[in-house]
């Protein structure tokens, strides 16, 4: 187990090596208006030297976020980082408004309702912390009103958790099948890293339970500024070592260019899927059957989760 922990550990140093480089990239704004957010597999301290680094920029003032956001290109080609998709949620800038506004609403779209989860599940601030701390705090407000009671768990939160995931759920199929992109990495990710995205908001939701509307605020705050692996440690304890064994070992694979290689060539069609593939899939199935496990280890059956997840 200790061996297999080794690859998460060596990914957090790989990933605060980076980020304390870019933070001193971006120091040179500190007094500007504009906020700059590292979400992904950096932020969740995951990142290997195959990974790409996923960012967005949030300013009202479209010149001040333009003068950032020129800035990642270099720093990214001088440490040999991949830049994020083009096209998609990241790499560019979004308004305040747009963090904060139309939550559930019909004008909200993927994108924004992407930057928003991860914002609050696994973004790192660069530059501009005080925006960064208000927008979150009020996020929080967003999803915790006033009049929820003692016993309730923040079942708004809960749901919009729920709705960016199988959103991504979705997003796979339809980018696979309509848009040609690989299938083999995204499928493996799903099973691991994007899964354990959501089972760590499931448990800070979780300990919402049986608390103030100030109290639920401030658990979240905490939770938040916590590493999905973070979170799972602390409230799971040593019963989470099973499963973080498995995702240790999944950092190691896609963190190697070899396996990268088969994971790219796999498509959906099972006569592409090779012996390595297949040990991969196998082990993210085991992974998925730990975190179910530990749900109900963690939480007992009369927990509200449970039956919050269900209706």
């Amino acid at each position: 187990m200790e061996q297999d922990m080794c690859y998460l550990e060596n990914a957090e140093e790989y990933s605060n090596d980076k980020l304390e480089k870019l933070k001193e990239n971006f120091e040179i704004y500190r007094d500007d208006p504009v906020c700059a957010v590292v979400v992904g597999s950096f932020a969740r301290r995951e990142a290997t030297n195959q990974s790409d680094l996923d960012y967005f920029v949030i300013t009202d003032d479209k010149e001040c976020g333009d003068k950032v956001l020129s800035q990642f290109p270099d720093f990214l080609k001088s440490h040999d980082i991949k830049a994020p998709s083009d096209g998609g949620a990241f790499g560019g800038t979004t308004k305040v408004g747009q963090m904060l506004n139309n939550v559930g609403g019909k004008d909200g779209d993927n994108d924004s309702l992407t930057r928003r989860l991860l914002f609050l599940l696994e973004s790192e601030c660069l530059v501009g912390e005080d925006m960064y701390n208000r927008i979150q705090d009020e996020l929080i407000k967003i999803y915790v009103k006033d009049g929820i009671t003692e016993h309730q768990i923040c079942r708004f939160l809960l749901n919009d958790l729920i709705r960016y995931y199988r959103t991504i759920c979705v997003d796979f199929e339809y980018k696979t099948s309509e848009q040609s992109k690989s299938w083999g990495d995204r499928n493996i990710k799903l099973l691991f890293s994007r899964k354990l995205m959501f089972f760590s908001g499931l448990l800070t939701v979780a300990q919402t339970a049986q608390s103030t509307c100030i109290q639920k605020r401030e658990v979240l705050k905490r939770y938040f500024n916590l590493t999905p692996i973070q979170r799972v440690r602390e409230i799971c304890g040593d019963h989470a070592l099973t499963a973080l064994g498995y995702y240790s070992d999944f950092i190691n694979c896609i963190g190697c260019a070899d396996t990268r290689a088969v994971l790219n060539r796999t498509h959906m069609e099972r006569d592409t899927h090779d012996e390595e593939f297949r040990v991969h899939k196998n082990k993210g199935h085991h992974f998925t059957w730990c975190l179910s496990r530990l749900l109900d280890d963690t939480f007992d059956a009369n927990h509200p989760i449970h039956l919050a997840l269900k209706f």
